[in-house]
């Protein structure tokens, strides 16, 4: 039986971020076997239940998905059409998300990584970002890659 932490991988890759008129980039995901990748931004952070760290006066500016060669953001480069300026999200616990398939990659040339950049040009407070990458459709099993091990081990 296939269970559905073998399809998946569920990873934050950037948190608790304050980008208050500036910007951060995420942890670049590794996409060699992988077919899709959905990046998912959240507005503010949780805390016992309540969604907060977010100036309601901001707005998410930038939201975009760049490639890489290598996991540091080597020969990093936007992908093309996966980038919403101006996200219509200003509030805390909004969330925007992108997905990019494989095939939008420039593979043939060796880019396999992919990162979310974020950005806020206003700053009138404390702007807090989490974003969360979720990739999708592995062509290999993983074990639990998605969080859970069940495992048993004894020493």
């Amino acid at each position: 039986m296939r269970l559905p932490t073998q399809h998946i991988h569920v990873e934050p890759v950037l948190v608790d971020s304050d980008i208050g008129g500036t910007n951060d980039i995420s942890k670049y995901v590794d996409m060699e076997n992988f077919a899709a990748v959905t990046f998912q931004v959240t507005l503010g952070n949780t805390f016992e239940g309540t969604v907060a760290n977010w100036n309601a006066a901001d707005t998410l500016d930038g939201f975009k998905l760049r490639q890489a060669t290598a996991a540091d953001g080597s020969d990093v480069k936007d992908i093309t059409g996966a980038a919403n300026v101006q996200a219509a999200v200003g509030a805390a616990g909004d969330q925007h998300e992108i997905t990019v398939y494989a095939e939008s990659l420039d593979l043939a040339n060796g880019f396999l990584f992919v990162a979310a950049y974020v950005s806020e040009a206003g700053n009138t407070g404390t702007d807090i970002v989490q974003i969360i990458a979720i990739r999708h459709g592995a062509r290999y099993k993983h074990d639990a890659l998605g969080g859970v091990d069940s495992r048993v081990v004894t020493p």
